[in-house]
């Protein structure tokens, strides 16, 4: 990884790329997510869980619904 970064875009875009295609962009979130009511945190979570096997570094997804409305998750972290 590049210094002073946390993660490349690039490699963000290889990985989020086919779960935008497939399962979100053009695409009715009822059936290609499995969930009755797709909210924007609903989603939120579901990529983070889709993309963090593939990018461990991953701290959180945002989802933007329109220029004013967003939603961010990223996990509890629990320390023991």
């Amino acid at each position: 990884h590049k210094k002073n970064m946390v993660m490349d875009y690039s490699d963000i875009k290889k990985s989020i790329k086919p779960i935008l295609e497939n399962y979100l962009d053009h695409h009715h979130l009822n059936d290609t997510l499995a969930i009755d009511s797709p909210t924007s945190e609903y989603v939120a979570k579901w990529i983070y869980e889709k993309l963090k096997p593939e990018l461990p570094q991953l701290a959180g997804v945002m989802v933007r619904e329109t220029c004013t409305s967003s939603c961010l998750y990223h996990p509890i972290i629990k320390l023991v």
